[in-house]
């Protein structure tokens, strides 16, 4: 870093919106391993779904929350919250999860 250049700090809604993305990645990613691990004995696989859901869920429910309360307490990046909103409820596991079953025939 430059001496004397001043690092700049985002806004809270900024600090919000990031917290969110990163708990929607997360999200994301925990339902990518709940739905594509295979490696191991079928007692592994099975726990290593459920743990990705579980954590998974709670990470999209982080990101929701997140979303929400920068929608309701800020007026900046309302666009990219509401994004971040509606992407928490699509990509949250247990509604994936929900939509297989329903829709499966199950």
């Amino acid at each position: 870093m430059l001496v004397g250049m001043a690092k700049k700090r985002l806004s809270p809604a900024g600090q919000m919106l990031v917290a969110a993305g990163i708990a929607e990645g997360i999200s994301v990613l925990m339902l990518l391993v709940a739905f594509f691990f295979t490696a191991g004995s079928t007692s592994v696989v099975v726990t290593v779904f459920l743990v990705a859901l579980v954590l998974g869920s709670i990470a999209a429910g982080l990101a929701a929350l997140l979303a929400l309360v920068g929608l309701v307490k800020f007026r900046e990046y309302t666009l990219w919250l509401s994004f971040l909103l509606v992407a928490a409820f699509v990509f949250n596991p247990l509604t994936i999860f929900m939509g297989l079953v329903v829709f499966s025939g199950v």
